[in-house]
C-alpha cells in the first residue's frame, strides 16, 4: 500500500474534472492511502449521489489548506474587483494553494494531479483535461508569468511519471506544445444508470442541453438556435440544465428563458430529473467550443438522443467525427439541425452510427487504466532487490 496525494483544486463544480476525480479516488481507495488535496472540504455525499461513485469517507483524507491568511486575502479580492482582474487574482489563489500542496506532498510516494499540470517532487500522474490556449493580453500574461513564479514554474510530468489527456484533440495540443503526447484516457461516463429511454417515436421532439451555466458554455447561443428553428416551423423545445457559475451569466440566461414559451430553464437538477430529460427526449445541443472532451454529450449518447456539438474539440470524438452533428456557427447549426430533423431516414442512420459509449467511454475502463497507469509508475520508483550472496 502506497501513500498517494491528490490533486484537485475544486470540487464543487460538478463538472467532467470533477468526474475525473471522484472516479480515480474511488479506483485507488482500496489499495492505497488517499489524501485529497482540494481548496475546500468537498460535498462527498453529493458528489457520490452526482457520480454514482462510493468514496470511503472514513479512510480517504481531505485536505485543504483553510485558515491560511494569503488565500484569504486573495479571496476577498477576487470578490471584490472587476471579472477579468477577479479571474486573475483566482489564478493567483490557486496558485498559493498549488505552493502550499508542493511543500505537503513532498514525502509521498506518489502525486496524482486530475487538474491539469503541476510541478510536484514526488513522481506525478498527471492528467490534462484542458491545455491552455496561448495568453491574449497583457495581463493573461502577467497573470501566468506570476503563476508560474510562485509554483516555481508548471510543466508536464516528470520523466519518471505519466501523463494522461481526456481527448485525442487535448493529447495532440499537449503534444504540440512540450513534445510528449499523452496516452489518452477517456473521462469515466456512468451507463449504469442510464435510461434505455423511450422509443424514438415516443420519444419529445425537443432539445436538452446539460453543463455550468457560464459564458464558455453559450447556453444563450443553444437558446438562439432551437428560437430559429422554431421560427423555421419546426415543433421543437429546450430544457436549460446545469448549476449556476457565473451569476451574471445565469441572470441572462433565466431572463431569456422567461421570454420564450419553449426554453424552460432547469437549472442544477438531481440525477432522477436528468436521467429522465435523457431518456425522454431526442436531441441533444452542446455549445462549449473546444470542448475537451464532453461527459454531458457521452451522457446523452448512451441515453439514445442525437447530440448536436460544435466542431472543434474533443467532443467530435464522442458522436464519432459525424458531419451531420457538428456545427462551426448558430447559421451552420439550424441548417443542419433543421436537415435532419426533416429526415427520419437520416436519424436512424445517425444513430447507428453513434459510439459504443460503454466500451469506448465507460466507468470500469476508466477505472482499469488508472490502477493500470498508478502501478506502472510506482513500479518504476521501487529500487531493485539486491542480489542476495551466492544468487
Amino acid at each position: 500500500m502506497s501513500d498517494i496525494a491528490i490533486f484537485h483544486d475544486r470540487l464543487d463544480l460538478f463538472g467532467g474534472g470533477e468526474a475525473v476525480c471522484t472516479a480515480t479516488i474511488e479506483a485507488l481507495q482500496d489499495e492505497h492511502e488517499l489524501t485529497v488535496f482540494t481548496r475546500a472540504l468537498p460535498p462527498v455525499a453529493e458528489l457520490d449521489e452526482f457520480y454514482g461513485t462510493t468514496i470511503d469517507r472514513s479512510t480517504v483524507r481531505f485536505r485543504t489548506g483553510r485558515g491560511r491568511s494569503s488565500q484569504r486575502t486573495l479571496a476577498r479580492l477576487g470578490e471584490a474587483t472587476d471579472r477579468r482582474l477577479g479571474i486573475a487574482l483566482q489564478s493567483l489563489r490557486r496558485a498559493a494553494f498549488v505552493r502550499w500542496v508542493q511543500r505537503e506532498t513532498r514525502d509521498a510516494d506518489l502525486v496524482v494531479s486530475t487538474a491539469g499540470e503541476f510541478p510536484f517532487e514526488p513522481p506525478t500522474v498527471v492528467y490534462y483535461h484542458k491545455h491552455d490556449l496561448p495568453a491574449t493580453d497583457t495581463l493573461d500574461r502577467g497573470r501566468r508569468w506570476l503563476s508560474a513564479l510562485l509554483t516555481s514554474g508548471a510543466g508536464t510530468a516528470r520523466p519518471d511519471g505519466a501523463i494522461l489527456a481526456n481527448s485525442d484533440w487535448t493529447a495532440d495540443r499537449v503534444a504540440r506544445d512540450y513534445g510528449t503526447r499523452p496516452t489518452v484516457c477517456y473521462p469515466p461516463v456512468d451507463t449504469t444508470d442510464l435510461p434505455a429511454g423511450r422509443p424514438w417515436p415516443e420519444r419529445e421532439s425537443g432539445f436538452v442541453t446539460v453543463g455550468r451555466i457560464a459564458p464558455e458554455k453559450n447556453v444563450l447561443r443553444n437558446v438562439e438556435i432551437v428560437e430559429r428553428l422554431s421560427e423555421r416551423g419546426h415543433d421543437v423545445h429546450l430544457h436549460i440544465v446545469g448549476p449556476a457559475h457565473d451569476r451574471r451569466y445565469t441572470e441572462q440566461v433565466e431572463r431569456r428563458a422567461s421570454d420564450l414559451e419553449f426554453v424552460t430553464y432547469e437549472g442544477k437538477v438531481d440525477r432522477d430529473r436528468l436521467l429522465s430529460l435523457l431518456g425522454s427526449h431526442r436531441y441533444g445541443l452542446h455549445g462549449r467550443e473546444p470542448e475537451h472532451f464532453g461527459i454531458a454529450v457521452a451522457e446523452q449518447v448512451a441515453s439514445g438522443m442525437l447530440p448536436f456539438v460544435p466542431d472543434s474539440g474533443g467532443q467530435r470524438e464522442v458522436v464519432g467525427e459525424l458531419p451531420a452533428l457538428l456545427y462551426s456557427s448558430a447559421e451552420e447549426a439550424v441548417d443542419s439541425i433543421s436537415t435532419v430533423l426533416d429526415s427520419g431516414a437520416e436519424q436512424d442512420r445517425l444513430r447507428e452510427q453513434l459510439p459504443d459509449v460503454e466500451s469506448a467511454f465507460g466507468r470500469e475502463r476508466f477505472r482499469r487504466t488508472i490502477r493500470s497507469v498508478v502501478d506502472s509508475v510506482l513500479a518504476a520508483e521501487r529500487p531493485a532487490a539486491t542480489p542476495t550472496a551466492g544468487s
